[in-house]
């Protein structure tokens, strides 16, 4: 379904994406799983990178092996913040800026209710807005919702940091978690389902894509109209 719903937005075609595993197909919830996981483990150098080059930050591949050649590290403890503030050669280094930022993100889970805190965040990044003005902004600004969502959760039930990474991912994963548009049930859309979810509907316009699968390598192809042409 994701595959169907990125080739629409790419040719700027509005959609909504319904059925399960829609929502682990979301940039923006990857993007968050890996946030989450960075913040829980500040010291793994993957991870901080994973996230400096996701869209939260989109800094370069050149402008990351500059810091790592300037002396840099890929991580964002208070020392090392503290550190390369006093250091001439990373004041202008929008690495050395992002690690800052990624340090005071640390600093509000660890003052903040689990929730509290990763709302503030998303707030900080303007990452729900960024979802919001994309070509379809409904769907991912909603699955950037249901995400705080999972998160709150695990946090009403006691969870720390890394057990919601861990629901988050596992969510994303997951084959049966679906997707939930912003404003759901819109009618200016390409609605993109599995034949569960399409049981029952009806629509003026039906694509069945891709409807035999292995079992032959063509189809037939017949056009059916069920609305009676006016007298």
């Amino acid at each position: 379904l994701a595959d169907y719903a990125a080739a629409l937005q790419a040719r700027e075609i509005p959609v909504e994406v319904s059925g399960a595993g829609a929502f682990g197909g979301s940039p923006v919830v990857r993007a968050l799983v890996d946030l989450l996981h960075s913040l829980g483990d500040p010291a793994d150098a993957l991870g901080v990178v994973s996230v400096l080059r996701g869209p939260l930050f989109g800094i370069s591949d050149a402008q990351l092996f500059e810091y790592r050649q300037a002396g840099g590290y890929f991580g964002f403890s208070t020392a090392q913040s503290q550190r390369e503030s006093d250091d001439e050669k990373f004041k202008q280094s929008p690495v050395a800026e992002a690690l800052d930022r990624l340090g005071n993100f640390l600093r509000l889970t660890r003052t903040l209710p689990l929730a509290a805190a990763v709302e503030r965040i998303i707030e900080d990044t303007g990452f729900l807005a960024l979802a919001a003005a994309s070509v379809d902004g409904a769907a991912p600004a909603g699955d950037v919702l249901h995400a705080v969502d999972l998160v709150r959760a695990v946090a009403e039930d006691g969870g720390s940091l890394a057990n919601a990474a861990a629901a988050l991912e596992e969510a994303a994963e997951s084959p049966e978690v679906e997707s939930v548009p912003l404003e759901p049930a819109r009618r200016d859309v390409v609605r993109v389902m599995n034949l569960h979810k399409a049981k029952g509907l009806e629509a003026a316009v039906v694509f069945l894509a891709d409807p035999l699968g292995a079992v032959r390598k063509t189809a037939d192809v017949r056009i059916v109209c069920p609305i009676r042409p006016r007298p």
